[in-house]
């Protein structure tokens, strides 16, 4: 599949030297623009996508040392860019750092912390929706992150929060297909 060429592709370039210092340069440079205009929001979202990339990897790494710090900046930017910007990238990329941080910390077991970052990310995405109730890839995003909850509950034997998680997901899946079939396709 596409994801799993994409997948095989950031793993070759984790090894390859010339990558990792075009990476490192990218990120050094989103940087300098971060601290020369500091209110310009060109500059943090060239930095949230370099922090989001470099997350992303370093999980499939499974580096955790780097990683945990990495994604607490990267939601750090990316809530100050919610903060500062109301476009629904932003909005998107906030929650997409919530679900980085996440994964972070689940991946380093710190599974009570991840589970407050999970709730808090399916909460966010509901409100969302909540404001867009119609808006297939909204639904999508808050698909994803009731399975990362619910997963959590099955691994922490908590059957009864990941029965309801469970139930949710069957309702959200439902009104998808709903709409795609009112939409034709």
């Amino acid at each position: 599949t596409r994801r799993d060429k994409r997948n095989s592709d950031e793993s070759k370039l984790a090894t390859d030297p010339e990558a990792l210092a075009a990476r490192a340069e990218a990120e050094t440079r989103a940087r300098r623009r971060m601290q020369e205009k500091p209110e310009a929001l060109a500059a943090m979202r060239a930095l949230r996508a370099t922090l989001r990339k470099k997350a992303a990897l370093l999980e499939r790494m499974r580096n955790l040392k780097d990683g945990l710090p990495v994604t607490g900046e990267l939601l750090k930017i990316a809530s100050d860019g919610r903060a500062r910007a109301t476009t629904d990238e932003d909005r998107r990329e906030f929650l997409t750092a919530l679900q980085a941080r996440g994964d972070m910390l689940q991946a380093g077991t710190q599974c009570d912390e991840a589970r407050k970052v999970y709730e808090e990310n399916r909460q966010e995405r509901r409100a969302w929706l909540a404001e867009k109730p119609d808006d297939a890839a909204i639904m999508r995003l808050v698909t994803k992150a009731i399975v990362r909850q619910r997963d959590m509950c099955v691994e922490a034997g908590d059957w009864k929060r990941a029965i309801e998680l469970d139930r949710e997901l069957l309702a959200l899946r439902s009104r998808i297909a709903q709409h795609r079939l009112e939409d034709g396709h």
